[in-house]
């Protein structure tokens, strides 16, 4: 089955300990220090970035209006896992029933401050935030992901997302899962990134 991902273009709440230690660690601890630096204004300013909201897309793809009234849903959608604390291995890795993976292998790009935040962190003791650790601690670029039951149903999830001014897309499929293989596989993107980044292209899928 194909695996829908709702972009998320801040961090989501998700890491507030390890971003707090890092501006902490990297930028302080005076607070005043802080304040008077533009490179660490600029990292906090990133982390004040929204949340996305998906409920009223949500809504209507199980079938409710936008009023309140119940109504068709638009899309099948086996299984959906918002990815709060625990990122994608706690929140959908929890998803998958018995005898079913997934891989993901075309997650979108992280937001800027995931990047940000995991290359503040490269050399710093004890804190270093690896790309494993990037898909549990946070959440990785996808606010929400969806396991629709056909592609057709993919399509129809991507267009309500769209329409709602959410970026979505396909990032990886189910599989049958046995037990000498890894029940949930992902393809990071933070490692594609060794270089300057610019907040723009990291909208592009």
């Amino acid at each position: 089955m194909p695996i829908v991902g709702f972009w998320e273009p801040g961090y989501r709440c998700n890491g507030g300990t390890f971003f707090t230690n890092v501006i902490l660690n990297q930028f302080g601890p005076d607070f005043a220090a802080i304040r008077s630096n533009p490179a660490a204004m600029t990292f906090i300013r990133e982390l004040t970035v929204p949340s996305a909201s998906y409920s009223r897309t949500i809504c209507r793809l199980v079938g409710w209006n936008d009023d309140g009234s119940p109504g068709e849903p638009l899309a099948r959608i086996a299984g959906i896992a918002h990815i709060t604390g625990g990122g994608v291995w706690g929140k959908f890795g929890e998803l998958l029933p018995k005898g079913i993976g997934a891989r993901l292998d075309t997650m979108p790009n992280p937001a800027l401050v995931l990047l940000q935040g995991q290359r503040l962190s490269w050399d710093l003791e004890g804190l270093r935030l690896t790309d494993h650790q990037a898909y549990g601690t946070l959440h990785g670029g996808c606010g929400m992901l969806l396991v629709c039951s056909t592609d057709d149903d993919a399509q129809t999830v991507i267009e309500e997302a769209r329409h709602d001014g959410i970026t979505a897309q396909v990032v990886g499929r189910t599989n049958e899962h046995t037990a000498q293989g890894e029940k949930l596989v992902i393809r990071s993107r933070f490692h594609d990134y060794d270089r300057p980044l610019n907040a723009s292209e990291l909208k592009k899928s």
